[in-house]
């Protein structure tokens, strides 16, 4: 992201601790890297999912904070409504009263947990 701005990494890192871990840190220290402002470290996964998220508008990295699919069931149609945001080019975005918008995607995503088992199935 420091040598290649704007290149988008097509996968996502789960970082899992104990409360205290230090993942916070991480959040903070790659923030201060690429510039506050192009940061957003505190996403929810229920912000990137609605209908008329843009959390990812204008964004280079963001952190999907205390990710937790097992406690909301279904993790697997969970993941798949978060695959897009990693994965695709371009990313649909439907502000309320507004027309569609599409967006070159450049945004690169990690998650934080401190459930190893935040993300997978039995």
């Amino acid at each position: 992201m420091i040598k290649y701005p704007g290149v988008k990494m097509r996968w996502a890192c789960v970082f899992t601790s104990k409360e205290g871990g230090g993942k916070g840190l991480l959040a903070s220290l790659i923030s201060a890297l690429l510039g506050h402002h192009n940061c957003n470290t505190q996403v929810e996964f229920d912000q990137m999912i609605t209908k008329h998220s843009n959390v990812l508008l204008g964004t280079q990295f963001a952190i999907i904070n205390e990710l937790d699919l097992e406690s909301k069931g279904k993790i697997k149609s969970n993941t798949n409504k978060l695959k897009k945001y990693i994965t695709d080019n371009v990313l649909t975005i439907e502000l309320k009263n507004k027309p569609q918008i599409k967006i070159p995607k450049s945004a690169s995503l990690f998650s934080t947990a401190n459930d190893k088992g935040c993300a997978k199935s039995a």
